[in-house]
């Protein structure tokens, strides 16, 4: 989770005019490129929720290396965040401060139904 949110962030600073519409939401590129890495997100972090150490390192692989538009892990989450900060920009200290675990807070806030409900819970600190 920290991972997703850290590269998160950086990939959020790094998101270009082509990601939003002229009224500050999402473009349809954005939504096409989320519809594609939303499933895989929920795939790989329902996978790491039982990983092993033998397979953990796979199951990464792509969550922030590679081309952008392949980041699986950083890259919706970036899009998440600008979506969440599109009116009102002092919303990302809120999202900072929730920590790694913010990001399965964001991700149901914002993935298909039937996907936020595939999501791993994590247990309280």
């Amino acid at each position: 989770m920290w991972a997703c949110l850290a590269e998160g962030l950086g990939n959020y600073r790094s998101l270009s005019p082509r990601w939003f519409e002229a009224g500050g939401g999402l473009s349809e590129h954005a939504r096409d490129v989320l519809g594609r890495l939303e499933p895989i997100f929920v795939e790989r972090l329902a996978a790491l929720a039982s990983a092993t150490d033998a397979n953990s390192d796979g199951l990464m692989q792509g969550l922030s290396m590679g081309p952008f538009e392949e980041k699986w892990g950083a890259l919706p989450v970036a899009l998440w965040l600008a979506s969440e900060t599109a009116e009102d920009p002092g919303a990302l200290a809120a999202w900072i401060e929730r920590g790694s675990r913010g990001v399965l807070v964001l991700a149901r806030r914002h993935l298909p139904a039937n996907l936020a409900a595939r999501l791993p819970t994590l247990s309280p600190d």
